[in-house]
């Protein structure tokens, strides 16, 4: 009898420990709920984010509040009720705040951190967090630099594309010359969205912030209507906030190593 009730007692431990291996392996129904609750509050920011940006494409300035964007978008976290809190950092950047469920914050290469525009910018810490958007390039109009090409000098001169009915032409409408590179000063040059022309921008230090405002292209997405002719890929500009790790410091558009005697 008492070698039954150890043979009981051992599989009870062992169904306890298999229960919990499970759980821990494919989250309980508790951290999944909490998840998709993170995950919504994610889904409203990149709502809001958009909009936003329409707004300052039309106003060239920043909402003073959420309310005055369009009435559709979802502007109270979806447990609380409470509104999103909303706040300027800049003339082009912002903050987007509420009580998150979990912890999911992530590191950016050589520790640093990254504030993008894209769903990258995701990362977000247990409870009361915000997280940092910037106007991307395109949204900001700068003047287009025409490329056309004089009877004296050839098409490669000027165009970093080909040349159709006398202007420049991007195959793939963005041309990016460091990649998300946040320690090398680097630029891209797109098809101006309004009319003729090229616009090119450089990487950039945001003044009274050790960060990067590092300009790169980006795939459209299928919500951006994907586009594809062939196998060619059409890329758009976008940007991304990079915060300079420790020991580093921003100079002239790169996160560089600081130097001190």
């Amino acid at each position: 009898m008492r070698k039954y009730y150890i043979f009981i007692a051992a599989l009870g431990v062992l169904t306890a420990v298999f229960i919990i291996g499970g759980l821990s392996l494919t989250g309980s129904p508790f951290s999944e709920k909490l998840i998709k609750l993170d995950q919504q509050r994610l889904n409203d920011f990149n709502t809001i984010k958009y909009a936003i940006e329409n707004y300052y494409r039309d106003k060239k300035v920043l909402p003073v509040n959420l309310r005055i964007l369009p009435s559709n978008i979802k502007l109270s976290d979806p447990k609380s009720g409470k509104e999103y809190d909303f706040a300027v950092i800049s003339s082009t950047q912002y903050k987007l705040c509420t009580e998150f469920s979990a912890d999911t914050e992530k590191s950016g290469p050589e520790r640093g951190v990254i504030y993008s525009n894209s769903s990258s910018s995701t990362s977000h810490r247990k409870g009361y967090d915000c997280i940092s958007y910037s106007i991307p390039s395109y949204a900001m109009r700068p003047t287009p630099t025409p490329y056309r090409s004089p009877a004296s000098l050839t098409m490669t001169t000027l165009c970093p594309g080909s040349f159709m009915n006398d202007e420049c032409i991007l195959p793939n409408g963005c041309l990016d010359s460091d990649g998300l590179n946040y320690f090398k000063r680097g630029s891209i040059t797109y098809s101006n969205p309004t009319g003729e022309g090229l616009i090119t921008l450089f990487d950039k230090c945001i003044e009274g912030l050790n960060q990067v405002e590092e300009n790169y292209c980006n795939p459209k997405q299928p919500e951006d209507s994907f586009e594809m002719t062939g196998n060619r890929i059409v890329y758009e500009p976008d940007v991304r906030i990079y915060q300079c790790a420790a020991g580093y410091e921003c100079r002239n558009g790169a996160c560089v190593v600081v130097v001190t005697d």
